[in-house]
């Protein structure tokens, strides 16, 4: 398939990173989001998938997944390594419960704490503090309620310590390496009317909880999205995309077109590893910003461009991947690397129309790839390509009747060093109900190294990943929110 579209190959080959404050407000090219240069020795979108399997020296390893008490909603997953406990939210049942790893490939239930919520209230994440004793939970309100907020509870018998505001509709918390302070998304995706102007929302934001002083002294810093400058505002609205968002009682289409923080839409955050900075994706405007402290500003947009392969875009009962294909990388999840110098990106997708609509003439919803930029400038780095559906495929876990939308899903993603000095990712495949690693050692060439399914009956949609190192044998283990199949997801990853 050939792209026909000016504005398609223009943004293709654009890649900006955008600097807020003093005189750095202008846009700076950083480099190209198709093809990168020769010296950059990424995986071609006409070649066979750089896939090892279970004969290779390097492969994952699917235990049972282990069953939650409530059986929904287990869809995000924090834990503490020293001492061996695991959190994963029942959004369902407005709970968390506790898991001990002391066998990591049979994890065992040892606590479960309701949040009594109200009927309009929903637990949407939580993390595990770095004391191990307590944990954050973000619990959302309806969009113009007040009960937006976080809360400081003790891990094991849910005691609430600390109660603080946030912005509207909190959809993520991470928090800082020291525990120091947490960072919270406020992501404001709902709409409530249409007017004139179009439909109405909130503005997201970011909220700093300051720790510093003692949990029970927590307090809150609202730090609002800066808007996009007129060039990047133009794009976005050039890239002709929608939220599918319920409106009144009916699902609309709301199109992508302004560039405040009313359309601007912060998901997932990770810290980097000595606390000095984090970043957020911005899934829908397909933007990382980047958040620096004391004072708690975001600094800078990364424009995170595109993914270019052959993909299958039909469903139709057969995989083929044969169709040209350009997305947005829209990505969820994003980590940081052990060293603070890269990170990493899930590209699931989460704008309208869907592919099959959306090709030849826009781009595609989702890169449907994992995706490596500069920490510090957002430079595009290396993509696996077209290289996990591929994989998925091959393992016989490929959806086919997604792939006219967003192909495998990559969800989320953890980063974590193994031997020799060796760095790996691990991505949630939600629709493939299953996980994907990349070798992300040569940050320029990210390689596919393994698929397996996640085991346990029916579908599983595993959304949060965790890594896991047992300190004790040195067996590295990644754990999985399952959040359709109320389960937490064991694999194991072995070098061997």
């Amino acid at each position: 398939m050939t792209h026909t579209s000016d504005h398609r190959s223009a943004s293709s080959r654009s890649h900006r990173a955008v600097r807020l404050g003093g005189a750095l407000l202008g846009l700076t090219s950083v480099c190209a989001c198709g093809p990168l240069d020769a010296s950059t020795p990424v995986q071609e979108a006409t070649g066979a998938p750089a896939t090892e399997h279970a004969s290779r020296s390097v492969h994952l390893v699917a235990h049972p997944s282990r069953p939650t008490v409530d059986g929904a909603g287990s869809e995000i997953v924090s834990l503490h390594q020293a001492s061996r406990r695991l959190a994963i939210t029942s959004s369902d049942a407005g709970a968390f419960e506790v898991f001990d790893l002391s066998d990591p490939r049979r994890p065992r239930s040892i606590a479960r704490n309701g949040l009594d919520l109200a009927e309009k209230e929903e637990l949407t994440s939580l993390v595990v503090l770095p004391d191990g004793q307590h944990l954050a939970l973000a619990i959302r309100d309806e969009p113009r309620g007040s009960g937006h907020r976080v809360e400081i509870r003790g891990l094991l018998d849910g005691a609430l310590v600390a109660r603080v505001p946030v912005g509207i509709e909190p959809d993520a918390v991470t928090a800082s390496p020291d525990g120091s302070r947490l960072l919270v998304c406020d992501e404001a995706e709902d709409y409530w009317r249409a007017t004139e102007a179009g439909y109405v929302s909130a503005p997201a934001s970011l909220t700093v909880v300051d720790l510093s002083n003692g949990l029970a002294a927590a307090s809150s810093e609202r730090v609002a999205l800066p808007n996009l400058s007129p060039e990047e505002a133009r794009r976005m609205r050039g890239h002709g995309r929608s939220l599918e968002r319920k409106v009144g009682g009916e699902m609309v289409m709301v199109p992508l077109e302004r560039g405040d923080a009313t359309q601007l839409e912060p998901e997932v955050a990770a810290f980097a590893p000595d606390g000095s900075f984090a970043l957020a994706t911005l899934q829908e405007n397909n933007l990382v910003a980047r958040i620096e402290f004391d004072p708690s500003r975001v600094v800078a947009y990364f424009d995170l461009g595109t993914n270019t392969g052959l993909f299958d875009v039909d469903d139709d009962g057969e995989v083929a991947f044969v169709t040209e294909m350009t997305g947005l990388r829209e990505p969820d999840g994003i980590a940081i690397d052990p060293t603070g110098k890269f990170f990493v990106t899930a590209d699931e997708g989460d704008t309208e129309p869907k592919a099959s609509k959306s090709i030849p003439d826009l781009f595609a919803p989702g890169g449907r790839s994992v995706s490596v930029f500069d920490a510090a400038t957002g430079e595009l780095l290396g993509t696996t390509g077209d290289a996990i559906d591929r994989a998925a495929h091959a393992e016989g876990a490929y959806p086919d009747d997604r792939s006219d939308s967003k192909g495998s899903e990559p969800e989320m993603v953890t980063v974590f060093e193994g031997p020799g000095g060796t760095v790996w990712a691990a991505a949630s495949l939600e629709r493939a109900n299953a996980v994907v690693l990349v070798d992300v050692t040569s940050p320029r060439a990210p390689r596919v190294v393994d698929v397996v399914a996640v085991r346990g009956p029916g579908p599983k949609a595993p959304e949060g990943i965790v890594h896991y190192l047992d300190a004790r044998t040195g067996g590295h283990f990644l754990y999985t929110g399952n959040e359709v199949g109320g389960s937490l997801g064991v694999l194991e990853v072995v070098f061997d």
